[in-house]
């Protein structure tokens, strides 16, 4: 039986609340609770676990939206009125508010427009460069990993191909 480290530290050594924090999982399908754009970009703020950390000021969202095309919507938009491909840029905004050292995607391109998708793109190319993230992405298409430098793991037929 094998042990799960994160940062040569055990997995069940970590608090559930710290995990949360430095490990992002970005799903597939976008998750908005009701109210506005600003309210759903503070969420994480809100949790007890999270009360020790600074929430971002006005200045920090609207530059945030902006590096996803999203500035022209004002933070007090409702949040149900967003397009699948905004929803899915606010909820990878929501999580990099928290800073994490790593962000999960799960298929986070399969619903998008291509205008939303190639925004997207380029956002998790930024991740790791201007945010030092590891990005763990999970995706059907062959192609959308693609102008990165990574390690690619392909999963077909039961066999496991590794390129770098």
């Amino acid at each position: 039986m094998g042990r799960l480290y994160f940062n040569r530290q055990p997995i069940p050594d970590y608090k559930p609340s710290q995990l949360r924090r430095k490990i992002v999982l970005i799903q597939q399908i976008p998750v908005l609770v009701k109210g506005s754009l600003r309210d759903n970009l503070l969420l994480p703020f809100s949790f007890r676990q999270n009360a020790d950390m600074e929430k971002p000021d006005e200045g920090k969202l609207k530059k945030m939206l902006g590096e996803l095309q999203l500035d022209a919507l004002p933070l007090e938009k409702n949040a149900t009125e967003l397009s699948v491909g905004q929803a899915q840029r606010v909820c990878l905004i929501r999580g990099l508010l928290l800073s994490p050292e790593v962000v999960l995607l799960d298929e986070p391109t399969s619903a998008l427009d291509r205008e939303s998708l190639v925004l997207v793109e380029e956002m998790i190319e930024r991740l790791h460069t201007d945010y030092g993230c590891m990005v763990v992405m999970v995706s059907h298409h062959s192609d959308s990993s693609r102008g990165t430098d990574h390690t690619v793991w392909r999963l077909e037929n039961g066999r496991l191909e590794i390129r770098r």
